[in-house]
């Protein structure tokens, strides 16, 4: 159920598309979040939360931090609280991956990862967790990070596909999801604008379903509804997780300023 950093990673990168030298743009954003369902016969009393993702361009590469904080009350008594902060740094030609998460699940005892991945020339990879404990986990042929499989679907979506499937891995857990996303009919409008620098909106968009398979037992882990626009913004997302469906609806995009690769050091 917490599975967030590939959720958040994957998911708002895959809209970050700009131009063909620099595809993705580097920006802070903010989406408010509700709870759309619950699928444990309970009744909402109110919820509220917020999800804030930071994409900064590194001169070798990328760097993302995201978190996702939400509370729910239940009629009765009781709450549901989670709380996921995660941060992937990416390598420009997407061979390196280091990654860090933390996730909290009401009262639990937080879940802390963190590691390094690696793929290799032929299409294989290994990645080292060093926490919880220290294991190696060998990832197959086709696996791609975060930010170059963004940019793998961002291309196959500007070609007009209408189907696309991946081999991802964050480093969230171990395991390697296969996500399938096809481009849907009906488009999730924002309504209201955001604060900040809503022109970033004005642009063709696409509503993406995707569905996050287990890779051994094909058992679906979430399913994602994401409104993507061309200049690299998602504006709205329909995240279905199992037990609650979350909607997260952009609030705030702020551009972020590009590194100074060729300033010399002092």
């Amino acid at each position: 159920m917490l599975r967030i950093a590939a959720l958040v990673i994957g998911v708002l990168t895959v809209a970050m598309g700009q131009t063909r030298a620099d595809p993705f743009t580097p920006h802070v954003a903010t989406y408010g979040v509700t709870l759309q369902e619950i699928r444990t016969g309970e009744k909402v009393v109110r919820s509220g939360g917020q999800i804030t993702l930071r994409l900064a361009r590194l001169c070798e590469g990328w760097r993302m931090n995201t978190r996702l904080s939400f509370t729910a009350g239940l009629e009765g008594g009781r709450t549901l609280r989670l709380l996921s902060e995660n941060g992937i740094e990416e390598s420009s030609d997407g061979r390196l991956l280091s990654f860090a998460s933390s996730n909290t699940l009401n009262d639990d005892p937080t879940v802390l990862t963190r590691g390094a991945a690696q793929i290799f020339p032929n299409g294989r990879g290994r990645a080292i967790f060093t926490s919880p404990a220290r294991r190696e986990v060998k990832l197959p042929s086709g696996v791609v990070f975060p930010v170059a499989g963004a940019q793998l679907l961002v291309k196959r979506l500007a070609a007009g596909n209408k189907r696309s499937t991946r081999r991802l891995f964050d480093g969230s857990t171990d395991l390697v999801s296969k996500v399938v996303e096809r481009v849907m009919e009906n488009q999730i409008l924002l309504g209201q604008p955001p604060s900040g620098d809503p022109g970033l909106l004005d642009a063709r968009s696409w509503s993406v379903a995707g569905v996050w398979f287990h890779p051994k037992t094909s058992e679906t882990l979430q399913k994602t509804t994401v409104q993507i626009h061309a200049n690299g913004v998602a504006s709205r997302m329909i995240i279905d997780l199992g037990l609650v469906v979350l909607n997260a609806r952009l609030t705030d995009i702020r551009r972020l300023a590009p590194p100074n690769c060729d300033a010399k050091p002092r």
